[in-house]
């Protein structure tokens, strides 16, 4: 058995398969308020949900995907701003499936929060809380959505610790299973598993009927860390990867696992080495066997310190969404969610630096790298200070900028990709000392036209943070 840490310095030289490409960066528009990006994270793979969860109140954000953009669709809070007396660590656990997102304030007792998107876009609540509040503390520090069920877990430590599972019948939420003194300390759940890391061990419970049944059972000194998808298992420790044969679950040989994220998807295994800057490490299944393929660190970021890449890791299908909660500029902690893909999709647009100083002004290269596939041909340039939603349509195509911005109409530039579809553009900001603008974005995209066919590229949207202060 082989120790993954080792192994990481000679990544590089694995990379033979499908590499996770970046291709967009997210970080919170409302920094003034001290949120810290990225504490929960959870994809669908058409959906991303970003809790930040220092603020009072903390915030979840929603985003859908647009091409290689994520656009910002909703903030849900579970306070108003003048109701928030006190922390109460809403949104470091969060979930997403479909029109759906769950979300949990875990300190103290602990309350889930459930939003509904309704057919005319709106998002209404309903509030669960706590079940046994004299016994347990933190309900919702971890919280799994599939459907009409939620699996939730309490805080260790108190006279009980329990998982509970939640369904929805008649339009009321209702606990239809508790695992009593359960002790988990990490929890997944894939619709018809639900795979438990506790201090005595790893289970695996199945539905069986109304009933959930023990199907497998690891003791261990303690398993925090664990992931579950269909057939497979993944826990922290040697011995590490499981597959189940339909009788039986089967161990898989593979590296060994010491890592408090794990996330799976299909024969990709992403485990979260988040101390210092972070990293993420990719573990791929092949011929019934895993070997680390790669890693990924935090680029573009700059200045990481403590950035904690790799504290939330959420993947779905080719798509991976990975957080670091502790990344700053100016000492100012802010986060950021970095997206990756594995279906041959990379960002077309990347800037440097990313953060522009306010008082000494700054300039941000950005490079434009369509491909040679559209060697040649016309685009435009622009951007926004506000945002990139809701956006705006230009014939069958969505710009994921804010046209109505008063940054947007004296952005736009026009020119022609060279022989291998690149081209270079410059933003400049002048000293202005303005602190109405710190911590404000300038976000910028191009679309590529092919006068016969109309839009036939629009690129990611690269991101410049503007901060009161000397870089």
């Amino acid at each position: 058995m082989r120790s993954l840490f080792p192994l990481l310095a000679l990544s590089a030289l694995s990379a033979v398969s499908s590499a996770q490409e970046f291709t967009d960066l997210l970080w919170s528009q409302r920094g003034f308020e001290r949120e810290v990006f990225g504490r929960g994270l959870a994809t669908d793979g058409a959906r991303l949900v970003v809790g930040a969860d220092t603020c009072k109140p903390g915030a979840v954000y929603v985003y859908r995907r647009s091409g290689l953009t994520w656009l910002q669709e909703a903030r849900l809070v579970n306070r108003k701003w003048s109701e928030a007396a006190d922390w109460d660590g809403y949104g470091q656990a969060v979930d997403v499936d479909g029109d759906r997102v769950v979300a949990s304030a875990d300190f103290f007792q602990g309350t889930l929060y459930v939003f509904d998107r309704g057919a005319d876009g709106k998002w209404t609540r309903t509030d669960i809380p706590a079940p046994d509040p004299f016994n347990e503390e933190g309900f919702g520090e971890q919280v799994e959505l599939e459907g009409d069920t939620i699996v939730a877990m309490t805080y260790v430590g108190f006279p009980h610790s329990s998982v509970y599972v939640l369904e929805r019948r008649a339009g009321t939420w209702e606990v239809t299973k508790r695992f009593l003194d359960a002790k988990a300390r990490q929890i997944d759940f894939d619709g018809q598993r639900i795979a438990m890391g506790t201090d005595s061990g790893t289970l695996v419970y199945r539905r069986d009927g109304a009933d959930w049944a023990l199907e497998f059972s690891l003791p261990a000194a303690r398993n925090a860390a664990v992931a579950i998808e269909g057939d497979t298992l993944v826990l922290s420790g040697r011995q590490a990867f499981y597959h189940f044969d339909g009788a039986t679950w089967q161990n898989e040989p593979g590296v060994d696992v010491f890592s408090g994220e794990i996330e799976l998807a299909g024969d990709v295994c992403y485990m979260g080495l988040f101390s210092g800057q972070g990293q993420v490490a990719v573990c791929e299944r092949a011929n019934g066997a895993w070997s680390l393929k790669r890693t990924l660190l935090p680029s573009p970021l700059e200045n990481l310190g403590n950035a904690g890449f790799g504290q939330a890791v959420a993947a779905h299908g080719d798509l991976l969404v990975v957080a670091a909660p502790g990344y700053n500029s100016d000492g100012y902690q802010m986060g950021a969610v970095l997206s990756y893909s594995r279906a041959g999709e990379r960002a077309t647009l990347t800037g440097t630096p990313i953060h522009l100083s306010l008082i000494d002004g700054g300039t941000q290269t950005l490079t434009l790298d369509a491909g040679v596939d559209f060697a040649g041909l016309p685009y435009v340039f622009a951007g926004s200070l506000t945002g990139t939603s809701p956006g705006f349509q230009l014939g069958r195509s969505w710009i994921p900028l804010h046209a109505r911005d008063p940054y947007f109409p004296v952005s736009v530039r026009l020119g022609v990709l060279d022989g291998l579809g690149r081209a270079t553009q410059a933003v400049s900001v002048p000293p202005l000392s303005l602190s109405a603008l710190n911590h404000h974005s300038l976000h910028h995209a191009f679309a590529v036209f092919d006068p016969p066919h109309g839009i036939v590229h629009i690129s990611n949207v690269a991101l410049a943070a503007l901060v009161n202060a000397h870089l």
